[in-house]
């Protein structure tokens, strides 16, 4: 069963007039409710920073997660999935700094969820006017890197080589993408 985690569409604020406060939620949900001033409601990028901090927060506490468990240095974070365009669905993605994860959470979409799927794989939806990028997050140690025959070029560059299409293919096929685990105290 899907489980949507956070939205960008959950980020309205609308003023409740009895309570002479502010309530955030989705637009339909604050227009449908009586005492929230129908005029007040916008879009609160307060709001969707906050759930984006929390979501890094997570994943920040998953990365260290890894590298205790592993004992093996998390030395990248790919974004990598199916990407919907007009002329049909590849695989794509992208190497993240997990500083700037943020950013990524911020991409080019009409809407963002973040979703658990049936299989309790992280998801992140981009949807927008041609369908919908559905991008898994995987942590790339260098062990992993090292099990492909690209390990020569990241002791050249870095971690950008997560950029490379090949490797991108190559770590979908290979590695699991984050699982929300049971008791990870953020998102249960």
């Amino acid at each position: 069963m899907r489980t949507v985690l956070f939205s960008s569409e959950d980020c309205y604020k609308g003023l409740d007039i009895n309570e002479d406060s502010w309530v955030i939620d989705s637009y339909p949900n604050l227009k449908s409710e009586r005492n929230i001033d129908s005029t007040s409601i916008r879009y609160s990028q307060d709001s969707w920073e906050d759930v984006k901090d929390y979501f890094v927060e997570f994943l920040n506490n998953e990365i260290n997660f890894k590298e205790k468990n592993t004992r093996e240095m998390v030395v990248g974070v790919l974004v990598a999935g199916s990407v919907r365009l007009w002329n049909g669905s590849k695989t794509g993605g992208r190497a993240v700094d997990i500083g700037k994860l943020k950013k990524t959470l911020s991409m080019d979409v009409d809407e963002i969820e973040v979703e658990v799927n049936d299989n309790g794989y992280i998801q992140i939806l981009g949807h927008h006017h041609d369908g919908t990028h559905r991008m898994n997050l995987y942590l790339v140690t260098d062990e992993d890197l090292k099990s492909m025959k690209e390990y020569e070029e990241y002791e050249r560059v870095g971690y950008e080589v997560l950029d490379d299409i090949k490797v991108i293919e190559k770590v979908v096929e290979e590695l699991e993408p984050i699982k929300l685990r049971v008791g990870n105290g953020y998102y249960n």
